[in-house]
């Protein structure tokens, strides 16, 4: 489990930001699919920008620690698990040779993008 809190303002933000090892990431309190989700924060700048964009859909954002290993999201309905998944990190073994727009274009075209479970990425 990953060390953090929450916060409403970005003064509060800082404080946990301060007192957690780096990197850290910025979430909003409420569900996302991992959109207004920010990673690989090291600065209080950083911070900043990940608290904003979180705070485009929720009041409140969670600031953790950034921890290494497999991502899993699983599913509550009435308190009790229903489903747990495996996300894979997005990787490109052809650096440098398409912009970030490119291979987001190229990835939203895979089959599993299509319908209510996952959604394109438009960033």
């Amino acid at each position: 489990m990953a060390k953090g809190g929450v916060a409403f303002t970005k003064k509060h933000a800082l404080e946990i930001f301060n007192g957690l090892k780096k990197p850290v990431i910025t979430k909003p309190n409420l569900g996302s699919r991992s959109r207004h989700t920010m990673i690989h924060i090291n600065t209080p700048e950083e911070l900043v920008i990940g608290f904003k964009k979180a705070k485009q859909l929720s009041p409140l954002v969670i600031i953790e620690e950034e921890l290494n290993g497999y991502l899993f999201r699983g599913t509550l309905i009435g308190g009790k698990m229903a489903g747990v998944v495996r996300r894979e990190s997005t990787r490109s073994e052809k650096r440098c040779i398409h912009t970030i727009r490119e291979l987001m274009n190229e990835e939203n075209k895979r089959p599993e993008r299509e319908g209510p479970i996952l959604s394109q990425n438009h960033y």
